[in-house]
């Protein structure tokens, strides 16, 4: 389980960073809903990874609900930004 939660945070991190360097053509809300799903997926994820076995998928189901939760957020602060 720390494994897989090592590998999420990893690919979290190389996706943050490899998607600022070419935001120049996204506006305000994209870029919110990008961080804002990535930011949220780890933290999904690290949630589930704390569940203790509740259940077998709790990793995988926290970093989509995260990323969902987390998207929708960052694209509403993302357009208030911008307006």
């Amino acid at each position: 389980m720390k494994r897989m939660c090592i590998i999420l945070l990893l690919l979290g991190a190389l996706t943050i960073t490899g998607l600022t360097g070419c935001t120049s053509t996204l506006n305000n809300t994209q870029k919110g809903a990008l961080m804002g799903s990535a930011i949220g997926a780890l933290s999904g994820a690290i949630i589930g990874n704390n569940w203790h076995g509740k259940h077998k998928d709790s990793v995988r189901n926290g970093a989509i609900i995260g990323a969902l939760a987390g998207a929708a957020g960052g694209a509403a602060i993302g357009n208030q930004m911008g307006n």
